[in-house]
């Protein structure tokens, strides 16, 4: 699976490299993470991202993160990384951008044992931008990163962006 993260990586690249004249944009999130299997954990983290316009109201976006605190609670569950690769489809309004989004993400749990656990899944969430300014943005985001065998990883984020 690792593979087609790069592979999707290396597309994300190529893309960004062909729209050297669209807009670009990265910023930086702190996520509230829910990591449900028999009961549920909740974990802070932090991902960045940089992302393109890849047609009007469509971008392509790559993630990269990693949790900050685990929860003690239920046994030193948290999120070791998170890589994806995601679509976001939106409605431009004149100061709001709610969007959809879509892709693919790997990730690495790590539990009290200190072993971790890496699979992938398809992700999805919905968010809304608001402009502060022209270049700068504020995000909210819910995103269900990981949802098969019994495992769940839900999160709803709180970030920054700058277009440029």
């Amino acid at each position: 699976m690792k593979v087609f993260s790069l592979f999707l990586t290396g597309l994300l690249s190529l893309t960004l490299h062909s729209h050297a004249f669209a807009d670009n944009y990265a910023g930086i999130s702190y996520s509230n993470s829910r990591i449900g299997f028999i009961s549920a954990a909740n974990v802070g983290g932090i991902h960045g991202k940089f992302g393109s316009d890849i047609a009007d109201y469509m971008q392509i976006e790559l993630r990269i993160g990693a949790g900050i605190d685990n929860d003690d609670g239920f046994g030193q569950v948290g999120i070791e990384s998170l890589v994806g690769t995601y679509i976001r489809l939106g409605l431009d309004t004149e100061k709001f951008y709610p969007h959809l989004l879509l892709g693919y993400t790997e990730l690495d749990l790590e539990t009290r044992f200190g072993n971790s656990g890496g699979d992938s899944d398809i992700s999805y969430g919905l968010g809304v931008d608001y402009s502060i300014t022209d270049d700068w943005d504020i995000n909210l985001e819910y995103i269900i990163y990981y949802d098969k065998d019994n495992v769940d990883v839900r999160s709803a984020s709180f970030g920054f962006s700058r277009r440029f």
